[in-house]
């Protein structure tokens, strides 16, 4: 099978799977957009994402209280708004990345089923009036 990249129209490479947290993908070699990654449940990536933190010691410490954890979450983010300010939108995404794994991570440890919530906000969301019935201009 070859596919096309929908970015900059060149032929895709196939990644088998090699770490367990995915199920192998489409590669561009030109711009690195990924196409395609089957594999694990979003709940399956919050279950790999505590493992991983906690075998890296993490959660060595013992129990964090929310506000250490939320504060981490900020930090990230304010390491994802130096990168774009300094113009490296590759470096940006990766720091929202680090976000998104920190809140994982964070499930994880609560045992929280981060697709139902999920889902949950996002059917609440949708329903909601426009900007959420605030007198924004439009």
């Amino acid at each position: 099978m070859i596919l096309i990249c929908e970015q900059c129209s060149t032929v895709l490479e196939y990644v088998l799977p090699n770490e367990p947290w995915h199920g192998g993908y489409w590669i561009c070699p030109a711009c690195d957009s990924t196409y395609n990654a089957p594999g694990k449940s979003i709940n399956e990536y919050v279950t790999v994402a505590h493992e991983i933190a906690r075998d890296r010691g993490w959660w060595d410490t013992g129990p964090r209280l929310p506000p250490e954890i939320h504060m981490l979450l900020v930090s990230e983010i304010a390491e994802a708004t130096e990168a774009a300010r300094d113009g490296k939108p590759k470096r940006e995404a990766e720091e929202l990345v680090d976000c998104v794994i920190r809140i994982m991570d964070y499930f994880g440890y609560m045992n929280w089923d981060m697709k139902k919530i999920l889902e949950r906000k996002l059917r609440y969301n949708r329903d909601r009036e426009y900007r959420h019935g605030k007198l924004w201009e439009k």
